[in-house]
């Protein structure tokens, strides 16, 4: 059975069943196109910015006193996980209100927006510290956009840094 987990708290939680997890999708870049006047070429401009995108999401309920808690938890931004996307998660901000509409004499049902921004999907492993006391070491991104790790370096003397091909000399280091 679906559910989704936003901002720590999931869905069954709150006696929600979720009809729809909406879909994901690829991170469309933002690209200019120029027109220049009185010529057959436009200009082209890759920004390396990726557009967000809307999932909706469709809930159904038959628990009604619930309803203050799930409105207060259908606010704001938070990671969003959800059963479709196994191994990770979404940024996610939530863009509607949401109107209730009435499924059967049960259960009513409503559709929520969440606004995927950034548009990439994260791995869960991404937010797990990783610490390594011997050289070389290689870090890999199974991703398809390129990673932004944050490198803490320790040691001293002369140590050599190699990202991407490009070599790093960090010289007379001090117990850092």
């Amino acid at each position: 059975m679906p559910k989704i987990t936003f901002k720590g708290v999931d869905s069954e939680s709150l006696s929600l069943h979720v009809n729809s997890e909406g879909r994901r999708q690829r991170a469309q870049e933002q690209i200019n196109v120029y027109q220049v006047p009185y010529s057959d070429f436009e200009p082209t401009e890759h920004t390396g910015k990726y557009l967000p995108y809307i999932r909706p999401m469709e809930f159904a309920w038959k628990d009604k006193t619930r309803n203050p808690d799930i409105y207060k938890w259908l606010t704001g931004y938070g990671k969003l996980y959800t059963t479709k996307d196994p191994g990770g998660y979404f940024k996610a901000n939530v863009i509607s209100g949401y109107e209730v509409d009435m499924l059967s004499r049960r259960y009513d049902r409503f559709i929520v927006q969440f606004k995927i921004n950034p548009p990439f999907f994260y791995l869960s492993s991404g937010d797990t510290p990783l610490k390594y006391t011997a050289s070389p070491v290689a870090l890999n991104n199974p991703g398809t956009h390129d990673a932004e790790p944050l490198i803490k370096i320790t040691g001293s003397g002369n140590i050599t840094l190699n990202i991407g091909g490009e070599v790093i000399l960090l010289t007379g280091v001090v117990d850092h």
